[in-house]
């Protein structure tokens, strides 16, 4: 077991929009690091950004931006894994219609649960596929998200204890 882990990857974001429009299918990226304190408890921080520009009847576009910075534990169980994490979502967003643009941003908390499974390829280096439910609350308007990530995951040191 290692000692820290170091993940990058690709992640897909199905966002809720509260009933504002229909639901927005959005790519961007999700990193994390653990610091693996037995075989099966681990600290882990986890960021993520998600992009997305919308055209609007060829009159104008909204363009948004979604962070998530957030930690929690996290559960090993042989490859697979299980987390809460708990931090903040920053969301922004621009519009530009007939040359007149407009720009707005909020933080709210946020909290996200799920799990994933890893593959290690060689001693450092494994393969992980992930997915959370994401929840946030912006101005009374709930967001209810899923993502999905696959990944590297980047091993270094070991974790000499049995554990409980």
């Amino acid at each position: 077991m290692p000692r820290l882990e170091a993940f990058a990857g690709f992640s897909y974001l199905n966002a809720g929009t509260s009933g504002l429009t229909s639901r927005q299918n959005v790519a961007g990226f999700e990193g994390s690091v653990a610091v693996n304190a037995t075989r099966w408890l681990a600290g882990e921080v986890n960021l993520s950004g998600y992009f997305k520009t919308l055209d609007i009847l060829n009159v104008g576009t909204f363009a948004f931006h979604d962070y998530t910075a957030m930690a929690g534990p996290r559960f090993m169980m042989r490859k697979a894994f299980f987390h809460a994490l708990a931090g903040i979502d920053h969301l922004s967003g621009s519009t530009n219609f007939y040359a007149t643009g407009n720009t707005s941003s909020a933080n709210a908390l946020a909290g996200a649960a799920g799990g994933g499974v890893q593959w290690n390829v060689s001693r450092h280096v494994a393969l992980r596929t992930s997915a959370d439910y994401v929840l946030s609350r912006f101005q009374g308007l709930m967001q209810n998200n899923v993502r999905v990530t696959l990944g590297i995951v980047f091993e270094a040191g070991s974790v000499r204890s049995r554990g409980l």
